[in-house]
């Protein structure tokens, strides 16, 4: 399954929208602050895709998860973040976070409203954190099938579709085939973006 990243601003923010957002990083390069769970997250990939395809200058601020994050967002400590849909939800539909766009190919059911990075205008930015179960190769091939016909049997309950659709998840279930070519794929995906903004651990 996948969760979108939904791009939110503190209410200090005045942009409306992510046109706004970008004219206001260009008329101050470097002085908008973004968030993230930390360095390589997703968070920090869909703001470094965000700034190629703006051609603006924002600041990573790396924070140990997304709570801790989320407090100085609130707070007007920082800017901006590209959280996931299940940890800003809450704060969005309260009114103490602004949602300008999700980064997922459809808008969300959960924020309707909310267009999607390519309707803003940067198609460029999709991106999305999602989650598979890996075994060690060394399991035996019957025992891999078998755990995900379970897997596929949880997935398929519509109590686990209701829950899930709640926190803006989406359910994706794949072969075993099509999540190993599809895990190849966002790992050079995400290989280009490290490279070209010579992201590291250390920083």
């Amino acid at each position: 399954g996948s969760v979108p990243n939904v791009l939110v601003v503190g209410n200090s923010v005045p942009a409306q929208s992510v046109a706004e957002l970008v004219a206001l990083a260009k008329k101050n390069p470097g002085q908008i602050n973004f968030a993230s769970s930390g360095t390589g997250s997703t968070q920090h990939i869909a703001a470094e895709m965000f700034k190629d395809a703006a051609g603006i200058q924002i600041t990573h601020v790396p924070y140990k998860g997304s709570a801790a994050a989320l407090v100085d967002l609130v707070s007007g400590q920082v800017q901006m973040s590209f959280d996931t849909m299940p940890s800003v939800i809450g704060q969005i539909k309260a009114g103490k976070l602004r949602a300008l766009a999700v980064t997922s190919p459809q808008r969300n059911p959960q924020l309707p409203q909310v267009p999607t990075m390519a309707e803003a205008g940067l198609p460029a930015v999709e991106i999305s954190a999602w989650y598979g179960i890996y075994m060690p190769a060394s399991t035996p091939k019957a025992v891999v099938q078998k755990v995900h016909d379970e897997v596929n049997k949880v997935i398929a309950m519509p109590e686990t579709k209701t829950r899930l659709d709640a926190v803006g998840a989406e359910l994706r279930p794949m072969s075993q085939a099509e999540f190993a070519a599809f895990h190849m794929a966002e790992y050079q995906r995400f290989g280009d973006i490290i490279r070209k903004n010579n992201i590291r651990l250390d920083q």
